[in-house]
């Protein structure tokens, strides 16, 4: 993990056009990224016990074995397992999992050099917003621990018994859906492929050169954090599950 100093300054992302400062924001993937790995089905265990989850895979094992060969829907696989498993529970029995699950993940299942790159932007005042195709249940306990309080996830339905009903509240927050998420939160300036900004000029926005975390001088410069990926321009996150 790098090493922080006191005296690291981050470089001040400018207008090309004016020179004015421009407000950065800092979109981290969670998964693999802000944690080690995976974390929907050790959630999922933990909710609903490993025998309930191991029977859901069993039922959906032909969808989830054409989703892993490129040949299925993914979203729609992700749904049905989750409406096996999650269906009925009710939202207050399931919050009491959830702080449970969060403190954990906080305490043994973070990168710690990726959390070291997220608290700097946090420290430096930068708009710190963390997009996950996992369910917002979880991971905004888990990033709210951390100082960041925007999160873009897969929302999960409630009934008007508060209980969840195993459908998706919207979309997915996958591949496309995470970066029209990003646009939409932020109106940033866009191409139709979301790859470019209105300058394209990028700066390293971290003390640590090597750390694979990019700005550009845009409308709203993003700074999208990605595991083991240099992903600059603007809103080059990948388009990971």
């Amino acid at each position: 993990m790098p090493a922080e100093s006191p005296a690291a300054e981050a470089p001040t992302v400018k207008s090309p056009a004016a020179g004015s400062p421009r407000r950065t924001v800092a979109a981290f993937d969670f998964d693999g990224t802000l944690t080690r790995r995976d974390t929907l089905l050790p959630f999922l265990v933990q909710l609903c016990g490993p025998s309930r989850v191991a029977w859901a895979l069993a039922r959906e094992a032909p969808v989830l074995a054409s989703v892993a060969l490129g040949r299925g829907d993914r979203d729609a696989g992700k749904a049905r397992l989750l409406a096996r498993v999650l269906a009925g529970r009710p939202i207050a029995a399931v919050q009491a999992v959830v702080d449970s699950y969060a403190a954990d993940v906080t305490a043994r299942r973070l990168r710690p050099d990726t959390v070291t790159r997220l608290r700097w932007h946090v420290r430096n005042g930068h708009d710190v917003v963390v997009v996950s195709a996992s369910p917002e249940l979880y991971v905004a306990p888990i990033v709210r621990r951390l100082g960041v309080t925007t999160v873009l996830a897969t929302g999960l339905e409630v009934d008007a018994a508060d209980r969840l009903t195993g459908r998706l509240l919207g979309a997915n927050v996958r591949g496309p859906e995470k970066e029209r998420r990003l646009a939409s939160t932020w109106a940033v300036s866009r191409s139709p492929s979301m790859r470019t900004a209105t300058a394209p000029a990028t700066a390293n926005c971290s003390p640590w050169p090597t750390s694979g975390c990019r700005c550009a001088a845009s409308s709203y410069p993003i700074a999208p954090e990605r595991a083991g990926t240099p992903v600059a321009p603007v809103m080059g996150l990948p388009n990971a599950a």
